[in-house]
């Protein structure tokens, strides 16, 4: 048994848009969002093994402060939160028939009062989990089944169908299950296959502000829970040579989803002419059925090169189609005379007529790899990391427009066109240890200074030095 505490203070700040690509490091209108939060959770814990049973039992209290201005002014963007969380285990070993049981209930409760989500809201989560595990000689099976139930309220409430609500209820079964089977000595192939379901946060369902000037978000209370499945094959390959250890690791994988949600654009609200941007903005909807296809390969290492030099090797590339299944369906009607996207008019939303490039998921990559490679000698070590990603294809077409958006934030397709070709980012470090307790380091993130973004309106860091103490007590 025993008890662990974090406490975590801070002053940070942050922009959503830029002013424009000449100028990515300065925010839209000036506007930086100063945020001072406290956060601290206490996490008791018990563990008691009797025989071949074990019960565990963690909890956690966790709370969250934040204080957010904006131009040294009351943004109505503060929030504070306290969670209360727990996860009971119990699981039975059956040594001579090679099974283990574990059966087990998770529950959460949320108490959350924000400027943004609609007041005060408080969120309830509660499962009940079991599953088996079976070992015949090489071949390890697992079957595991998971009920989850959400509760989210609001002391506001809502109008919903006519019906005035204070509450949104939903909850459902989930299963998975796995095979690992050993070939030969040091080849494993794995399959699994397994069950997802995701009910909407707080933001997706509550959040209305202005995020930015002239940029806006809605609520959407009628978001329906998201839900979906995933299945893999994988062989791992053991390599052993000389003082060197390490593994090579091949996958292939599928998820489906229904009723995904993202983020999108259109005229969510009663337009107040320029003051609220004719009720454009971005609200969060139920785009339909996704498919993510795709294969993962890593290779992880360690070896000496002599008896005082060791090199540690972490790599690996992920290639996926993300793709929406129902491209032309309409998932939402929006209010006469709609928006205006490349000079077209659109009162009925589609996957297709949102998107800038359709074939794939917005804000989605194809290619991934990155590798990550250090040697150690003696107290000193350096290491060095390659990140790749391809060209971002497909993000929402008002961001890509050049009649509205631009207007009001321009530079986004110069930003797209300067990366068409993809980002390489480089980081290094290196370090010392003094002893057993003190350790320096300098870190240079970005070294090669590139321009780089993961949505639009947003220059990721440039080249950055940091410098580093670590002490243990």
């Amino acid at each position: 048994y025993g008890v662990n505490a974090n406490f975590l203070f801070q002053s940070s700040g942050s922009a959503i848009i830029w002013q424009s690509y000449d100028n990515a490091y300065i925010p839209l209108n000036g506007e930086i969002t100063t945020t001072n939060g406290d956060t601290y959770n206490v996490d008791p814990f018990f563990t008691y093994i009797s025989g071949n049973n074990k019960h565990s039992l963690k909890t956690r209290y966790l709370k969250v402060i934040n204080d957010n201005t904006t131009k040294g002014a009351d943004a109505g963007q503060d929030n504070k939160s306290k969670i209360y969380y727990s996860d009971y285990q119990w699981q039975k070993n059956l040594k001579n028939i090679g099974l283990l049981i574990t059966l087990g209930t998770t529950n959460e409760i949320v108490y959350a009062s924000s400027d943004l989500f609609n007041g005060k809201n408080t969120r309830l989560n509660n499962s009940l989990y079991a599953q088996a595990d079976k070992k015949y000689g090489k071949l390890n099976l697992s079957l595991g089944a998971r009920y989850e139930s959400f509760e989210l309220s609001s002391d506001r409430g809502y109008v919903l169908n006519g019906d005035s609500i204070k509450s949104f209820q939903a909850g459902r079964p989930v299963f998975r299950t796995g095979v690992n089977y050993q070939l030969a000595k040091g080849t494993f192939l794995r399959s699994s296959f397994g069950q997802g379901y995701r009910f909407p946060s707080m933001a997706e369902l509550f959040i209305s502000t202005e995020i930015s000037s002239g940029i806006y978000v809605y609520p959407n209370i009628e978001l329906k829970p998201e839900n979906g499945w995933s299945a893999e094959i994988g062989i791992k390959q053991a390599l052993s040579f000389g003082d060197w250890i390490g593994f090579i690791d091949v996958a292939g994988f599928i998820m489906r989803y229904d009723d995904m949600m993202e983020f999108t654009f259109g005229k969510w609200g009663e337009s107040e002419g320029v003051d609220n941007f004719f009720g454009l903005g971005f609200k969060s909807v139920n785009i339909g059925e996704t498919e993510i296809t795709g294969i993962e390969f890593s290779i992880n290492g360690q070896g000496k090169i002599t008896a005082n030099t060791t090199v540690n090797l972490i790599g690996g590339y992920t290639y996926m189609n993300p793709i929406s299944l129902s491209p032309n369906d309409i998932y939402m009607t929006i209010a006469e005379p709609g928006i205006l996207l490349d000079g077209e008019t659109i009162t009925e939303l589609t996957y297709d007529n949102t998107s800038s490039d359709p074939s794939i998921l917005k804000y989605r990559y194809k290619h991934i790899a990155k590798i990550d490679a250090e040697i150690i000698h003696r107290k000193l070590s350096f290491g060095t990391s390659v990140r790749y990603n391809d060209f971002m294809k497909n993000i929402d077409k008002i961001f890509a427009d050049t009649t509205i958006f631009s207007a009001l934030v321009p530079g986004i397709n110069e930003s797209r066109e300067q990366s068409k070709n993809g980002d390489i980012i480089i980081d290094i470090r290196a370090g010392i240890n003094i002893n057993k307790m003190v350790r320096f380091g300098l870190v240079i993130n970005n070294l090669l200074n590139q321009e780089y973004v993961t949505r639009p309106a947003i220059m990721l860091s440039p080249r950055t030095f940091a410098l580093q103490c670590n002490l243990k007590i």
